[in-house]
């Protein structure tokens, strides 16, 4: 394998911003939708993120392809996301927050949900989007 194609889907360098751009895109490429008015406006939104926060949304560090996009629902399994499951997921990690918060549940309780959130945030550091 050559140097290309050992670095072309893994992130090089990591930094706070692309690791916070990872976490933001990969969020974004997981909602994908059958309205293109929704689909434009989650980009848009990514898009003004970084823009606030003074990153590159297609540092070639941090971004496999050339330029980021929000597309809309398609079938090939490299490219589809999975709006329902981050949806799912997204509304019952603030439940079981919420539920584990008020009942002030030992750290045992919270081992799922830490375990959950460090692979997405690991995910989103070793893999360009």
């Amino acid at each position: 394998m050559d140097k290309y194609q050992s670095t072309r889907l893994r992130v090089v360098q990591v930094t706070p911003g692309g690791v916070f751009s990872n976490l933001v895109r990969n969020a974004g490429l997981q909602l994908q939708t059958p309205w293109p008015d929704i689909g434009q406006a989650i980009e848009l939104f990514i898009i003004k993120v970084h823009a606030k926060l003074g990153l590159d949304i297609n540092d070639p560090q941090t971004t496999s392809d050339g330029y980021f996009s929000v597309m809309g629902v398609n079938t090939y399994e490299n490219l589809s996301g999975s709006p329902l499951h981050a949806l799912l997921i997204f509304s019952f990690s603030i439940i079981l927050m919420v539920r584990l918060t008020r009942q002030k549940a030992p750290l045992k309780s919270w081992l799922p949900l830490i375990f959950s959130i460090s692979g997405y945030v690991l995910f989103s550091i070793l893999i360009k989007w």
